[in-house]
């Protein structure tokens, strides 16, 4: 992606976060993880559902959020879990952690309900 294009969509975004009742997307979890300097587990559906309950788009929420804007050596190695809903279209979505039995995550799944993979966010795709 050239320079330009970055920063355009940038600006679109940074738009879009200005927008009273915006939703957070993707775009907010992998700036989350750089913020905090720590990879972040997103657990939700596959699809935003339409008003009776049935597919209506891909959603881009779940996933693994790598810092990959952060140098590894000052990264936090445990990751944040959470669990994203998003029951229909036009339903704000939201977040919820995810905490074991006397808060300590042991194990966490990197691979969704149907044992699929979850897709790793913000990997550089061009090496």
């Amino acid at each position: 992606m050239e320079e330009d294009q970055v920063i355009a969509e940038w600006h679109m975004l940074v738009q879009a976060a200005k927008t009273p009742s915006a939703y957070l997307s993707s775009f907010h979890a992998f700036v989350l993880a750089n913020a905090l300097r720590r990879p972040i587990l997103v657990y939700g559906d596959r699809f935003v559902r339409g008003r009776n309950g049935e597919p209506y788009a891909p959603s881009d929420v779940r996933g693994v959020y790598l810092p990959t804007l952060v140098d590894p050596d000052v990264c936090y190695k445990l990751p944040i879990a959470v669990g994203y809903t998003c029951v229909a279209v036009g339903k704000v979505g939201h977040f919820t952690a995810l905490v074991g039995v006397d808060r300590e995550l042991r194990h966490l799944p990197l691979v969704d309900e149907h044992g699929d993979d979850l897709p790793i966010r913000g990997e550089d795709k061009t090496s």
